[in-house]
């Protein structure tokens, strides 16, 4: 752990490990704690060492694997898991995945909306956000609208999209909403509020919040389609709490 701390009060911009796909609607079907040793690995935290491990026995892999599923059970309504996580990968649309964000300290995402259900889970270090509470987006607004590509392989719903295909998703969505919002009136209040350590966030489709590392880093485990649809803050400088959010 203290490698991994120094590590990431070591970086500079927010780092993206290799994904795993949902595209087969497999979240139950497989064991969590062998994907997070994987995409871990692709962060190359020690360059050329591949020992490195976050499970040390064999019971807190199944200790974690347990956890996780029941955090994604207790966390999404039994709908969306049934017509849209297993059935068909997705949520609200957009393809689902799972990845680590590794984040410097003292590091700011826009203030954004969540196109789709986003699960996040701090594994080491805390992350704290401004919440928007009382008021959200429309989920059809940030709905995914391209029919995902067909699938290539059998028993999969849908073959991943791209990185470059994933930003311009992202860039539409922030566009979009420039567009179509120019005030989100005063409904709502912005909260301050930390995720500690070992703890879950669920962001539900078309909540809003901005979260933000202090003065260590974090490695964030995210369960999520890759996209933030970006605010600007100045749409809601008539909602309490605002002024405390970081502009632009």
């Amino acid at each position: 752990k203290p490698q991994i701390q120094q590590w990431l009060s070591n970086l500079k911009e927010v780092k993206k490990s290799d994904a795993y796909w949902l595209e087969k609607g497999d979240i139950f079907l497989i064991s969590p704690s062998e994907v997070v040793q994987t995409m871990f690995q692709s962060l190359s935290v020690v360059p050329g060492e591949t020992s490195l491990q976050l499970f040390h026995t064999t019971e807190a892999s199944k200790t974690f694997d347990s956890e996780y599923h029941a955090a994604i059970l207790n966390a999404l309504p039994a709908n969306v898991l049934l017509e849209e996580v297993v059935s068909k990968g997705t949520s609200n649309s957009h393809p689902l995945k799972m990845q680590f964000l590794a984040c410097p300290p003292n590091f700011t995402f826009k203030l954004h909306g969540h196109p789709s259900v986003e699960l996040m889970i701090p594994l080491i270090g805390e992350v704290w956000e401004k919440r928007l509470f009382g008021a959200t987006l429309h989920p059809s607004l940030l709905a995914g609208k391209s029919p995902l590509p067909v699938a290539e392989e059998e028993g999969s719903f849908y073959t991943p999209p791209s990185v470059n295909e994933i930003a311009q998703v992202q860039e539409s969505l922030t566009t979009l909403l420039a567009e179509k919002i120019i005030s989100m009136g005063n409904k709502g209040e912005f909260a301050d509020r930390p995720i500690e350590e070992g703890q879950v966030l669920c962001n539900q489709v078309s909540s809003i919040h901005q979260s933000y590392t202090k003065n260590q880093g974090c490695l964030l485990l995210v369960f999520w389609c890759g996209v933030h649809a970006n605010l600007d803050c100045g749409c809601c400088t008539d909602i309490a709490g605002s002024e405390d959010l970081f502009l632009p």
